[in-house]
């Protein structure tokens, strides 16, 4: 009976110290064994997530050993737990599922990548009739996006480039000024750092 009530006593403290002790950024605790020998604890910790230093486990196992005068074990993979059947099998699953996991992150980085990179050449559907209530004087207007600056060292950059003609009464000597109006305007409305003004092919 007294030997039963401190272990209860002791379970508890252990319980404590593994949680303040045992902590590590990406994984958690997936399962404990805490067992007694005569007094003496024996603890086995299931560890899920990212893997955490031969190093620092064994400053683990050494501080628990000096504080309980007991012994740590940290599995994280099916090497570490053979002889243990039921925690192998459990260390199998999450490993897989941790594999897979990863796998999906990575495809979702992806196509987050693809997706901003879609997103950037995007032109607002009805661009073409707010340019031509902003600028009357426009004949044509045509906008879209080009990759520049493409080569053996780099993928360039996508750059919003419009083409346009002004109607023939525009007077020539005002032309730069109504592009770069124009570009000052798109770059506002498209939030973008570049707009290129070109005369139309």
């Amino acid at each position: 009976m007294y030997r039963t009530v401190t272990d209860s006593i002791n379970q508890a403290k252990i319980e404590t110290y593994l949680t303040d002790t045992v902590d590590y950024p990406g994984t958690e605790i997936l399962k404990k064994e805490i067992s007694f020998n005569g007094g003496t604890p024996q603890v086995t910790l299931v560890l899920f997530g990212d893997r955490v230093p031969g190093e620092l486990t064994r400053e683990w196992s050494d501080s628990f050993k000096q504080e309980f005068e007991g012994s740590l074990s940290i599995v994280q993979d099916e090497k570490e737990a053979q002889g243990l059947e039921e925690m192998s099998k459990m260390v199998q699953l999450y490993s897989e599922g941790r594999d897979e996991a990863r796998s999906y992150q990575e495809k979702i980085t992806i196509l987050e990548g693809q997706l901003g990179q879609l997103e950037n050449q995007l032109i607002p559907a009805n661009l073409s009739a707010e340019v031509r209530i902003n600028y009357p004087d426009l004949e044509t207007f045509s906008i879209g996006t080009m990759q520049y600056g493409l080569d053996s060292l780099s993928n360039g950059a996508l750059i919003a480039v419009a083409f346009v003609d002004w109607k023939p009464e525009v007077d020539s000597t005002l032309l730069p000024r109504r592009n770069k109006q124009l570009e000052d305007w798109l770059k506002l409305r498209l939030e973008k750092d570049q707009v290129l003004i070109q005369p139309m092919p």
